[in-house]
C-alpha cells in the first residue's frame, strides 16, 4: 500500500519567475491594492519570526488543531539532499541562498505520534533580505533551479515518489502541487506557494488527502503577505 512521507521532502516547481518588478499586489480583505517597493521601507531581519502568523491562526484556516509544532531561525542542512529534493523542507539553503538577515521556519501538523501520519501539515517560511532586489535575485534563482521539475516524476532518496505540477506564476510568486505516486487507495498532495514581497520572500507548504491543499497554502500566503505590507509601511 506504501506509506506517505511524514517529513514533507516534497518536490516544488516553478517556471521562471521574471525580473525585478517596481511592485507587488497586495491582498487586503478580499481586495487587491498595488504596493510599489520603492514607497516600502524594508523589514528588518529582526522582524523575521514576526512574518509568520501564529498556530491558532493557521488552525483556522486549516479547520483542524495542529498540536505538533517544530520552528526554527536556521534552515535545515541540505547537503544530502538530491535534484529536486533541495526544494523540500530541508532546502532552503539552496533554494533561498545565504544572503538574507533574517530566516525563520514553523511547521505544524496532526500527527499522534513520530511514527504515525497526520492527516495535516502547513510549513511556513520567512526569509528577510536587506533590500527588495537581493530578494528578487533569490528568487529568480529558485526559479530557474526549480523548473526542471514540472511535471517529471521524481523518487526522493528516502524512497518516496512525487508527481510536481505547476499551477501558476507571475514575477512575484508561484504555485505548485506534488502528488504522491507511490500510494495505494489514498491521495496524499502538498500544495506550495510563494511569493517575493517587498525585501522578504514568503513559503507555504500545505500537505493533505484531497484538494484542499492549494486554498490553504494561498490563504496562509495571503495572511503572510499582509503581514510583510504592514512592516513594511512607512507609518508602520
Amino acid at each position: 500500500m506504501g506509506s506517505r512521507q511524514r517529513f514533507l521532502v516534497a518536490v516544488a516547481v516553478t517556471a521562471c519567475v521574471g525580473a525585478l518588478t517596481t511592485g507587488c499586489t497586495q491582498t487586503a480583505e478580499g481586495s487587491a491594492q498595488w504596493i510599489s517597493d520603492q514607497a516600502s521601507k524594508p523589514v528588518d531581519g529582526g522582524q523575521t519570526e514576526s512574518v509568520i502568523i501564529d498556530a491558532a491562526a493557521v488552525e483556522d484556516i486549516v479547520g483542524a488543531d495542529l498540536p505538533d509544532l517544530y520552528e526554527t531561525d536556521s534552515p535545515l542542512d541540505d547537503s544530502d539532499l538530491e535534484d529536486c529534493e533541495i526544494l523540500g523542507i530541508k532546502g532552503q539553503v539552496a533554494l533561498l541562498g545565504d544572503d538574507w538577515d533574517g530566516f525563520y521556519l514553523r511547521k505544524l501538523d496532526d500527527a499522534p505520534s513520530d511514527d504515525q501520519d497526520a492527516d495535516h501539515i502547513v510549513l511556513e517560511v520567512a526569509a528577510v533580505y536587506p533590500d527588495a532586489e537581493a530578494a528578487t535575485t533569490a528568487f529568480e534563482s529558485a526559479g530557474d533551479m526549480a523548473k526542471e521539475c514540472d511535471d517529471q516524476e521524481r523518487r526522493t532518496s528516502d524512497g518516496y515518489t512525487w508527481m510536481p505540477k505547476i499551477a501558476e506564476s507571475t514575477a512575484d510568486s508561484y504555485a505548485w502541487t506534488a502528488e504522491q505516486t507511490d500510494l495505494v487507495d489514498q491521495e496524499w498532495r502538498c500544495s506550495g506557494d510563494a511569493r517575493r514581497r517587498n525585501n522578504v520572500i514568503i513559503r507555504v507548504f500545505a500537505c493533505t488527502e484531497g484538494q484542499d491543499g492549494p486554498a490553504t497554502a494561498a490563504a496562509v500566503a495571503n495572511a503572510m503577505s499582509n503581514t510583510v505590507w504592514e512592516l513594511s509601511s512607512p507609518e508602520g
